[in-house]
């Protein structure tokens, strides 16, 4: 007599069609979410803040084009700590690709060791994702690759991770997200380093892109010259710039009033009075921090200085000058 088929253990079956169901929602819901989201798959927490908010909104927008193939360039600048690679290099890139099959992304920041940690952050969560039910296309492909920078599923989604100096040949990708390739105050020092970051910018990265497709430039502004400098000087207004100061100034474009911190929970004014050393006319607080970068043994040059100064004798002396006829 034959042994009865064992029955699934029917509360694992719900456990896992809520999770499943619980990330379908949170990777449609946009950016927020699924960091939240991420971040419970990796077993550490998530806080929603005010920055969090604000550049999450602007990755909705970069996954919009990339689903629906649009073009479109963003720029984004934040301080140190407030989680941007959170949210642009770990969270984005795992919603664009469960919403979009059959898409590439090509993944560039300063170093290769950052390239594999991000990297298998967001391999790890399409594989949570696959594995139970909520996006199967994100599975890994049984022909590879699948290793820890570059890897296939079999929805053919593709995902390419590199650095600076790492070879480039073959890939090819429908979205481009560059997460602050200068990636350090001695490489923003060293004009070579600044020089062979920019060609290979131009030369590999944008290069490797198919077509029409979204790219992103997040960068945590060190100084002038820097790679959102030369890409300013290359695309223009082609390319839409959100700057997020850490401490607001007047007429701040996210509406904050003048003084208020971006994140006053985390970087409020008791951390701030913990750094003595960031002061205002520094250039390691105005250019990491505030984001307009200064020269280096320069002084801040303020929006309010930037007008006449004496505007009715400049007036006067203008048409004095002017030939008579």
């Amino acid at each position: 007599m034959a042994r009865p088929s064992p029955q699934p253990d029917r509360a694992a079956v719900i456990r896992q069609e809520i999770d499943a169901e619980r990330a379908r929602r949170c990777v449609q819901a946009g950016t927020l979410a699924t960091a939240w989201w991420c971040a419970q798959a990796r077993g550490s927490t998530y806080t929603v803040h005010r920055f969090a908010r604000l550049i999450s909104a602007q990755c909705d927008r970069w996954v919009d084009a990339f689903v629906g193939r649009e073009d479109l360039f963003l720029s984004l600048h934040g301080p140190p700590g407030h989680g941007k690679t959170e949210h642009t290099g770990r969270a984005m890139p795992v919603r664009a690709l469960a919403l979009a099959p059959g898409r590439s992304i090509v993944y560039v920041t300063s170093t290769a060791d950052r390239a594999v940690e991000v990297s298998m952050a967001v391999r790890s969560v399409c594989e949570r994702l696959a594995a139970c039910g909520a996006y199967p296309h994100l599975a890994p492909h049984p022909e590879g690759p699948w290793t820890q920078t570059e890897w296939r599923t079999v929805g053919g989604n593709r995902w390419t991770a590199i650095a600076p100096g790492m070879a480039t040949g073959g890939i090819d990708a429908h979205g481009v997200i560059m997460d602050d390739v200068t990636g350090s105050d001695a490489n923003q020092r060293s004009a070579a380093k600044r020089a062979s970051t920019r060609q290979f910018v131009k030369g590999d990265v944008f290069s490797r892109l198919r077509g029409v497709g979204p790219k992103l430039n997040m960068e945590t502004r060190r100084g002038l010259g820097d790679a959102t400098d030369h890409l300013k000087e290359k695309f223009g207004e082609l390319m839409e710039v959100h700057a997020w100061p850490h401490v607001a100034g007047a007429g701040c474009a996210d509406g904050r009033a003048h003084g208020e911190y971006l994140w006053p929970e985390m970087y409020g004014p008791r951390w701030h009075a913990t750094r003595p050393d960031l002061l205002p006319g520094d250039p390691t607080w105005e250019a990491p921090h505030q984001q307009p970068p200064i020269r280096e043994g320069g002084s801040v040059i303020r929006e309010a200085s930037c007008g006449p100064r004496y505007a009715a004798a400049v007036m006067a002396h203008a048409r004095a000058s002017a030939p008579l006829v």
